[in-house]
């Protein structure tokens, strides 16, 4: 609920961060440069005190503080700036605007909130946001020059390398990243990481911010290159930090903790009789039915499509876009009758991705190259799910499922083939994961409770099954999809 605005309008302030203690912290700060007048919320950490950032958490604070004068929200790195983006779209219509700053995180806020609280605009204040570096080098008395990467010299010797996976559960996130870079400590040594598994880098082993944009997730595989006198004493201390897990605990969380364990790789064997499968709740209740399993609804690309000319393409592309707008805005108006505004909003959301230039951009290359529009479409949708998926942040990655259900619209209007099958009958619905379109076509009369393998408790599908009161339970694990169709099950969402 948004705050009354005060007597003298003026730019509000929001300060994101991975830590609650630093949001705080910087946000305290800022309220002492910028008096009383100045509107300034912190928007750290996630529920439960952990480490990272919530795209709703950043929406409630903007709402809080947005007068018509605006909002500016500074970010510290990471998933904050995704976070951000999507608190920004997900927004109420018709308030103040809304700008995110690339300003240093702690200096930016303080001069950002002196000149706010003196009722400067929102574009003076973002301009002093960004210039606030100059009270530091100013008094240390330090010029800024660009900075250049020298190129290898015969002095640093060969390369040596070291090739690691990374267990941790959230990847190679700020802290494991901050140790990583601490590990290299008072070493003479040129330190270069890159994430092979995803093809990103190389960045600079000691900085935190190049790490951390690698987006390197459990599972994936780094190179570490190192020259200089003591390269080989950099790879053996990185090598025992991998050894502790980068400084973080092992541990193995409930299934749907996080929002996309790994995919199938192959049939699930079949639970037993009385065989109990824990997940995370997502959707309170009990139901006790047969289980209807629910395909996939990814369309196939018919074999035989073949590219026009690419204004052909690209007009085909605009019109299969046009359509799955229309059917969005359908779709958000039978979820509002429903499951109320909060709900519906989920496919506000969706409509914005239909004009995400992370995805026409790609797509429009795609075509000029030759490409038909479903493939280019599919790909360049691909690309953008997958790194949303490569995020540390588990509320972030969520998103890449709706990325996948937008794409599925679009390409089921190019004339794809849709391969989602209708439920047998009444029970409860398992499916690997259900996207916020699957979610919003279950009728609660024939889906009594849902069941997933994978997904979180965050994840539109299950913030639609809370709205539309359909029990369910995520994140159950591979075993869930053993399960026979029509095989009696009970559901506990409780």
């Amino acid at each position: 609920m948004r705050q009354a605005w005060p007597e003298r309008s003026v730019v509000g302030l929001v300060i994101v961060s991975h830590s609650a203690a630093l949001a705080d912290g910087v946000m305290e700060l800022a309220r002492e440069m910028g008096g009383g007048d100045v509107a300034i919320e912190a928007a750290g950490g996630m529920e439960g005190g952990e480490i990272g950032t919530d795209a709703e958490r950043v929406r409630q604070a903007v709402e809080r503080v947005r007068s018509p004068d605006g909002v500016l929200v500074l970010m510290d790195l990471g998933s904050a700036l995704m976070s951000a983006e999507m608190a920004t779209e997900m927004a109420e219509p018709g308030g103040g605007p809304i700008l995110l700053s690339e300003a240093p995180l702690v200096e930016g806020a303080v001069a950002a909130a002196a000149l706010a609280g003196a009722g400067a605009s929102l574009e003076e204040v973002a301009r002093e946001a960004r210039g606030a570096l100059r009270m530091k080098t100013e008094q240390l008395g330090v010029e800024e020059p660009e900075r250049e990467e020298a190129p290898p010299t015969e002095e640093d010797g060969p390369a040596v390398e070291l090739r690691l996976r990374v267990q941790n559960r959230l990847g190679l996130h700020a802290r494991p990243a901050a140790r990583f870079v601490g590990a290299l400590g008072g070493l003479d040594a040129r330190v270069e990481v890159s994430n092979a598994t995803r093809a990103r880098g190389p960045a600079d082993g000691r900085s935190l911010t190049g790490l951390v944009t690698l987006a390197v997730a459990q599972g994936d595989e780094i190179v570490i290159r190192a020259r200089g006198p003591q390269a080989a004493e950099a790879l053996d201390a990185l090598r025992a930090l991998a050894a502790e897990n980068f400084g973080d605990a092992v541990d193995q969380p409930a299934a749907g903790d996080t929002a996309d364990g790994a995919p199938p790789t192959g049939a699930a064997e079949t639970p037993g009789a009385g065989t109990r499968l824990r997940g995370v709740p997502a959707s309170l209740g009990i139901a006790i039915g047969p289980a209807r399993r629910l395909q996939p609804r990814e369309p196939v690309i018919k074999d035989d499509d073949q590219a026009g000319t690419p204004a052909d393409e690209r007009a085909r592309l605009d019109a299969a876009r046009a359509a799955a707008g229309k059917q969005l805005e359908e779709i958000r108006a039978t979820v509002e009758a429903r499951g109320g505004a909060a709900a519906a909003d989920i496919f506000s959301a969706h409509a914005v991705l239909l004009n995400d230039a992370a995805i026409t951009e790609p797509a429009l290359r795609s075509i000029e190259e030759g490409a038909g529009a479903a493939r280019a479409w599919q790909a360049a949708a691909e690309q953008a799910a997958a790194a949303f998926r490569a995020l540390d942040d588990p509320h972030l990655r969520e998103r890449g499922v709706d990325v996948e259900d937008v794409s599925a619209r679009v390409l089921t209007q190019l004339g794809c083939t849709p391969s989602a099958t209708a439920l047998e009958g009444p029970g409860i619905v398992l499916a690997d994961e259900l996207t916020p379109g699957d979610a919003a076509g279950l009728d609660p009369g024939d889906a009594w409770a849902i069941a997933t393998a994978r997904g979180g408790a965050t994840a539109h599908a299950a913030i639609l099954a809370r709205a539309l009161g359909i029990p369910a339970v995520v994140g159950l694990g591979e075993a869930l999809l053993g399960i026979p169709e029509g095989t009696p099950l009970v559901l506990d969402g409780e």
